[in-house]
């Protein structure tokens, strides 16, 4: 894997306590200079597509049904998973000590064909918006917001900033694998 990393939101986190722990699946879909993000004006920032994984539901089915709900694109091949990065907070539940959430970076591609997209209601508040963005620019973007002490930070900023860190440092070969790998290599 490219990366790995661990990001404690708070302290003294009972991390041996009663947890809730959420699977997410994010993808990171590449296209010459560009990646495909979502967008939040309402927040101004980008965040990768992806989400939870359901009950029942494998990580790369996840993967797939997140990305067509949040950018409308249709999942070609899993190329690889890269990263990995598990968040601790306190919980929303009384009754637990720990929230976890461990969220696997895939690198995939998309068909050029665009279908509709499917937010759910929240998603659609912030006004998510997939676009082709350089990923310098969503990095100073992000950068930006959480240098300005905005009350409507999103828990996942710090997480998808530092991901993004990681893909800018390994931009060639990330898009090398895209290139290069056939469909027998891929991931299913």
């Amino acid at each position: 894997m490219l990366f790995e990393h661990q990001i404690f939101h708070a302290e003294n986190l009972n991390l041996a306590g009663r947890a809730f722990v959420r699977i997410a699946a994010r993808a990171i879909i590449l296209k010459d200079d560009s990646m495909l993000m979502i967008y939040s004006p309402s927040c101004d920032e980008y965040k990768f597509p992806g989400g939870g994984v359901e009950r029942g539901e494998s990580m790369e089915a996840a993967l797939v049904r997140e990305v067509r709900e949040e950018t409308g694109s249709i999942v070609n091949r899993i190329v690889a998973r890269v990263g990995q990065i598990i968040e601790y907070d306190h919980p929303k539940e009384r009754q637990l000590e720990l929230f976890t959430m461990r969220s696997s970076y895939y690198l995939v591609t998309v068909q050029a064909e665009q279908l509709e997209l499917e937010l759910d209601s929240y998603e659609s508040d912030l006004g998510f918006t997939p676009r082709w963005v350089k990923v310098d620019e969503a990095i100073r973007l992000n950068e930006a917001t959480m240098a300005s002490g905005s009350a409507q930070l999103t828990r996942w900023i710090t997480r998808d900033t530092w991901a993004l860190r990681q893909i800018a440092q390994n931009y060639p070969a990330l898009l090398g694998m895209v290139c290069s790998c056939t469909p027998e290599e891929a991931v299913r």
